[in-house]
């Protein structure tokens, strides 16, 4: 199988988008889904430009001729994104046995500006985010049925490993054209090497009490170790803090699903289990590095939810779901829009 597109956009703003976008997939298959395998390769590529937030000031003075207008034309960006992967199943004993692997290529640059001249009333407030990433990863899972006295049942196991090596940062810039990071505040400039590993293994079961009513339980565990070299080390030790250091975690994950089908067309469900959401390295050690006693970031952050809900399908052009739900989660992350940034935030529930 192959696909080719290719795009081009302005949109509707003074300055153009002039995106051009180019994606690109090649697949090999054999055999079917119980037995067999496939190749596959996809590359995606991306230029533009891009108008950002515009302060209602620059408007009211003409400086800015309506919201279509840009304060800075030579924001935009680029991307570029590589991957090949492989999928193998085949039956193994009385079970299934699915593997898979894959490779990635991913590059990121953005230049955008969300404070115009606050910080930098000479050059302006233009920053470059970036990130060039390799990662690896392997996966296999298999399922087999069981013999339950007269229930019917299947255990599934499960692992799953991941490597990634990047380098990433946020920079100053004047019409895409790189300036000294000490001539603004620390805090404005990044520069990080960062490693990170993944390992997961998880088991689950699938139990058909009767016609109506069936049951999921698992636990998962997942364990991460990173480290940063933080490029900028100097820098960011004079205003009293550092995003270099290593740092590791491990979560256990119990997950557990109770299904009811009441008929061909409705079905309530009730869940409940623990997961986790994983936290910036890089603020998970300059957080141990200020010292301040405060809760630190952890590198995963728990979460435990509950939900209770039904699915209907009364017809086949018609489908509705409700939902009762409740989520914790140890750290959410947050956005401050002013510096265009992510941070993680306090403790929440919903």
């Amino acid at each position: 199988m192959a696909a080719v597109e290719n795009q081009h956009y302005d949109g509707t703003f003074s300055n153009p988008d002039d995106a051009r976008k180019q994606n690109l997939v090649l697949r090999y298959s054999h055999g079917d889904q119980y037995n067999g395998w496939t190749l596959t390769g996809m590359y995606y590529h991306q230029l533009w430009t891009s108008t950002t937030d515009i302060p209602l000031q620059a408007i009211a003075s003409r400086q800015v001729a309506d919201r279509f207008g840009t304060l800075d034309p030579s924001d935009g960006g680029r991307a570029q994104r590589a991957s090949v992967s492989a999928q193998y199943r085949r039956p193994l004993g009385t079970g299934q046995l699915s593997t898979s692997s894959y490779f990635i290529d991913n590059q990121l640059h953005m230049y955008s500006d969300f404070t115009h001249f606050l910080v930098d009333p000479v050059h302006g407030d233009q920053e470059e985010q970036f990130e060039n990433r390799h990662t690896i990863g392997l996966s296999a899972d298999y399922t087999t049925p069981l013999h339950c006295a007269a229930l019917a049942c299947a255990l599934s196991v499960g692992a799953a490993t991941r490597y990634d090596a990047l380098s990433l940062g946020r920079l100053p810039t004047q019409a895409r054209v790189p300036l000294a990071p000490q001539d603004d505040p620390p805090s404005f400039s990044d520069l990080d090497q960062v490693t990170m590993f993944a390992l997961a293994g998880y088991v689950q079961a699938n139990i058909r009490w009767g016609s109506r009513l069936r049951s999921l339980f698992g636990v998962r565990d997942d364990y991460q170790r990173g480290s940063d070299v933080d490029q900028l080390q100097a820098l960011h030790q004079a205003a009293g803090y550092s995003n270099a250091g290593r740092a590791s975690q491990s979560q256990r994950q119990p997950k557990a699903s109770l299904i009811y089908t009441a008929s061909t067309w409705l079905e309530f469900y009730l869940n409940t289990g623990r997961g986790f959401h994983s936290a910036d390295i890089r603020g998970v050690d300059q957080d141990r590095s200020v010292g301040l006693g405060l809760p630190r970031t952890p590198l995963l952050a728990r979460q435990e939810g509950q939900e209770l809900g039904l699915r209907a399908q009364p017809r086949r052009d018609i489908a509705f779901t409700l939902a009762l739900y409740n989520l914790w989660q140890q750290s959410e992350t947050i956005i401050d829009p002013d510096i265009g940034q992510d941070l993680a935030g306090p403790p929440s529930r919903r």
